[in-house]
């Protein structure tokens, strides 16, 4: 696995696990984590 699919991966269980948090929990803190994910999946797919 290239280290493109790999950065992907993590963005995508990043944003998975901020939404989970954010509808279970209610963690407003969590948008941080989606939002670090939608970062980095931009980021694999532009490099």
């Amino acid at each position: 696995m290239n280290l493109q699919g790999i950065i992907a991966l993590i963005s995508i269980t990043c944003s998975i696990i901020g939404c989970l948090l954010v509808v279970l929990k209610g963690y407003a803190w969590a948008f941080l984590i989606v939002i670090v994910g939608l970062i980095l999946s931009i980021v694999s797919f532009i490099a």
